[in-house]
């Protein structure tokens, strides 16, 4: 299991709202399943977009803050893809590769 903690800043932020979410939602909803749509991951993005100062994206200087946050997302959102932390399915929803494990390392347990 890799730690989150080695991701970059953006999508390690992401996870970590991410993380949070899933952990409210296991709490209030036991037994549901535990998946993320479209809109849970930009909504956990916008409380991530709302608390960092976004740098404009690579050869986009001056591309305003919406531009930037879109890029941004895209870009931590690929990550977290590719380093197998979130799981595209088949009705495009996502799921976390490890939530109880994730939780442990946030948790610091």
């Amino acid at each position: 299991m890799t730690n989150f903690e080695r991701l970059d800043e953006f999508p390690r932020a992401l996870l970590a709202s991410v993380l949070e979410l899933l952990a409210e939602r296991k709490v209030n909803h036991p037994g549901a399943a535990l998946t993320l749509s479209s809109d849970d991951l930009a909504s956990s993005w916008d409380l991530v977009a709302e608390s960092a100062a976004l740098p404009d994206p690579p050869a986009q200087p001056d591309a305003g803050e919406e531009v930037a946050s879109t890029y941004w997302y895209e870009q931590a959102l690929g990550d977290l893809l590719d380093r197998g932390f979130l799981l595209e399915l088949e009705d495009h929803s996502f799921r976390v590769s490890d939530l109880e494990a994730l939780l442990r390392i946030r948790g610091g347990h």
